[in-house]
């Protein structure tokens, strides 16, 4: 069985029904948006002319009572009624209209990339900066050998064995010079 036609024909457009309807429509896509008004306004306009008789009418009249039936409109279902207005516009005006839409669609997707994008490069940037920051409290230090700690303390202690039980890695050590020390200048204590 064949689907009966429902965009508007030039036979439509003669009566005064159609050329409403056209008009509301094309005034509908102009932006390739909907609005909440021309949504309300849509409807209203659908349940004064819904007895005109016209295919697009009876069509329109059937999705939007359908998408209204839970008094919510989902993203989909505003696709739906956006896709649902452009099929009764004429061929010519159909065309037009789907190309804005597409438009605004790619606008929209090329925004969401460039959020995206910009989202990423802002978790790096901050991911960065706590490893700058984590840095930069890390106590400064240097490696270095320390002369002598092979000998024998005066009472008799094992240096290595200090060291051993009482430095770690990471430990935070300071250290004085000891400028009289008789055997060298540069000496250190601790």
């Amino acid at each position: 069985m064949d689907k009966q036609r429902v965009s508007l024909t030039k036979k439509n457009l003669e009566t005064a029904s159609g050329k409403e309807l056209l008009k509301l429509s094309k005034s509908i896509k102009s932006d390739g948006r909907l609005s909440k008004d021309e949504v309300v306004n849509l409807v209203n306009w659908l349940n004064a002319n819904k007895a005109c008789g016209l295919p697009a009418v009876k069509y329109l009249y059937s999705v939007v009572k359908e998408i209204l039936a839970d008094k919510i409109i989902s993203p989909s279902e505003m696709k739906e009624l956006h896709l649902a207005i452009e099929k009764i516009l004429p061929p010519e005006d159909r065309r037009v209209a789907v190309h804005r839409r597409k438009e605004i669609e790619k606008a929209a997707k090329q925004k969401e990339k460039e959020a995206a994008r910009a989202n990423k490069t802002a978790q790096a940037r901050q991911e960065q900066a706590r490893r700058w920051q984590e840095r930069a409290s890390r106590p400064q230090g240097f490696y270095s050998k320390v002369a002598g700690v092979t000998f024998r303390n005066d009472d008799g202690s094992d240096r290595q064995a200090i060291i051993r039980d009482y430095v770690w890695p990471g430990l935070q050590l300071i250290v004085k010079r000891e400028p009289y020390n008789p055997y060298d200048e540069f000496a250190i204590s601790l």
